[in-house]
């Protein structure tokens, strides 16, 4: 007996996609031609473009299967390719740090950054204090402000009640957890 997965709505279906695709095998060519990854390095354009197509080829035969585990399969892929853009752009989060910071946020904190941006907005006309402005402008450009940050028009125990009252207000959070040595942002 064999079993074919039954399509999931949950991820829906790819165009051109059938309901049980026959299992495609790597070509036994490509296999003995590239045993592994490293004899690349010595090959001309020609077959590494030429193995890159035939994996990709596989790869696609794979995707249109719809095996009941391709949103598991999907879900890594994104987080992996998320992790390899972290660490290009200098960042130091590896999968397992943005996974853990996906599955373990609360609804309203790691994402909502647009309603707490829009809700800033919303109180900045009221807020009376020196060089309001300029600390509504950074919060909206900057990820994080530390409350001992120089900022002219504003001394030192003005911001921090300026940022005091932005979390009163629900505007801004404060994101260190510490009593001293603060920062904040949305």
């Amino acid at each position: 007996m064999t079993l074919r997965p039954k399509p999931s709505p949950r991820h829906g279906t790819l165009p051109g996609a059938t309901a049980a695709a026959p299992m495609m095998p790597v070509p036994m060519w490509l296999r003995r031609a590239i045993p592994d990854a490293q004899s690349l390095a010595g090959k001309d354009v020609e077959d590494v473009a030429l193995a890159a197509g035939a994996a990709i080829g596989a790869l696609d035969a794979v995707v249109r299967r719809q095996e009941r585990w391709a949103g598991a399969w999907r879900q890594r892929l994104a987080i992996s390719a998320a992790a390899a853009m972290a660490k290009q752009t200098g960042r130091v989060e590896d999968e397992g740090a943005l996974r853990d910071a996906v599955l373990l946020t609360r609804p309203g904190d790691f994402f909502s950054v647009q309603r707490r941006a829009d809700r800033l907005l919303v109180v900045a006309p009221k807020l009376r204090a020196k060089a309001a402005d300029v600390v509504v402008e950074r919060l909206l450009s900057d990820d994080a402000i530390v409350a001992s940050e120089k900022i002219a028009g504003i001394n030192d125990r003005g911001l921090r009640r300026l940022f005091d009252r932005l979390v009163e207000l629900g505007a801004v959070r404060e994101l260190s957890g510490r009593t001293t040595f603060r920062s904040y942002g949305l």
